[in-house]
């Protein structure tokens, strides 16, 4: 009830608090292709991090953090990165030219 009716920030709180290159990475990591350093630029940028702790005061919410959003996404990618290792050669000299367009 002290919820109704409020806006509230939805996040994953102290143990989430990251930034874009860090969250983007992890995707790229799981499918066994880093970013090189440098490619998301060094401003700040929206999503770096949420003050979350009225919504999570009144919701708690929170239960898993980012290490293990982080193991959670190389499980689900295992596969395909086993598929992509043997092109890995060939994507990671493209990927700072792709995302640049993107």
């Amino acid at each position: 009830p002290a919820a109704q009716a409020k806006t509230l920030l939805l996040g994953g709180g102290e143990r989430c608090q990251i930034n874009q290159r860090q969250f983007i990475n992890t995707a790229f990591q799981a499918l066994g292709l880093p970013l090189p350093e440098g490619i998301h630029g060094q401003a700040n940028f929206y999503t770096h991090w949420m003050d979350t702790r009225e919504s999570q005061a009144l919701l708690n919410y929170q239960r898993h953090s980012f290490e293990d959003y982080q193991q959670e996404m190389h499980t689900l990618f295992a596969n395909v990165r086993r598929l992509l290792w043997p092109l890995r050669p060939i994507l990671r000299p493209l990927l700072p030219t792709v995302l640049k367009q993107l």
